[in-house]
């Protein structure tokens, strides 16, 4: 009698074939106009209340922009105004030098406070507002600076005129050193006239007076070396002195 062979292990397997998809092609007005509309405009409803919460935050950091850019503004009007007012206080030669430092210093502190900042919309803003604090304090400064350079040339010229009259002093006796020293302090009292806008007559009582201050210590000077020449030396020069000198 024929047999069937036993088998321990299954020979028939799952052959992984998959389910057919199926999708629902009922139209959403299938479920009744009311609930159709109604999933409609909750859509929308979303949408649209995505694109407020956004606006909202754009113009909330458009605020904060807004706000560090106008403290950074005041921070920086509050220390150029230091940096103005120390170099007010400096005159003559110290003005003239510290000029240079002095705007560098302020270009200097912008950046400094710029780059500070967290978005580039503040810094934009802080670079606009803060341009007319730097230009105001740069022209305010220049003010300044053009007196004070004016003292110090008026200041460099008296000073001219005291060395010239101290070398004379110390050679009383050189006649050609003298001379120079005339021509010398009548160009340094032309020049100070022309700077200070004087009119010719003016000019030349300044000339007459500083002649005089040199022709005055030459006679003294002298008079120290050869006493007995004091007063001839007096006589003879008495026409180019003032009254003060005389």
């Amino acid at each position: 009698m024929p047999t069937v062979p036993y088998q321990p292990i299954p020979s028939v397997a799952a052959q992984g074939t998959p389910l057919p998809e199926r999708r629902s092609q009922v139209p959403i007005e299938a479920f009744g106009s009311e609930v159709a509309s109604a999933i409609s405009t909750a859509g929308k409803t979303m949408a649209g209340v995505g694109d407020a919460l956004f606006e909202r935050a754009l113009f909330l950091q458009k605020e904060n922009n807004a706000a560090e850019a106008r403290n950074a503004e005041a921070n920086y009007t509050i220390r150029a105004g230091k940096l103005h007012a120390d170099f007010n206080t400096l005159e003559g030669d110290q003005a003239v030098k510290a000029y240079p430092k002095y705007t560098q210093e302020l270009k200097v502190l912008r950046e400094s406070i710029k780059s500070s900042l967290q978005t580039a919309d503040a810094q934009k803003q802080f670079d606009s507002s803060s341009m007319g604090t730097l230009s105001r304090s740069i022209f305010n400064a220049s003010s300044h600076l053009a007196s004070q350079q004016k003292k110090y040339t008026l200041d460099s010229y008296e000073a001219q005129r005291g060395a010239i009259r101290e070398q004379t002093a110390q050679n009383p006796n050189d006649e050609v050193g003298f001379r120079r020293s005339l021509s010398e302090i009548e160009r340094s009292v032309d020049a100070e006239g022309k700077l200070r806008g004087l009119p010719p007559d003016a000019v030349a009582n300044a000339k007459l007076a500083e002649t005089s201050k040199l022709i005055a210590g030459r006679i003294e000077a002298q008079s120290r070396e050869a006493p007995l020449e004091g007063p001839k030396l007096l006589e003879a020069n008495r026409s180019r002195l003032t009254k003060v000198d005389a």
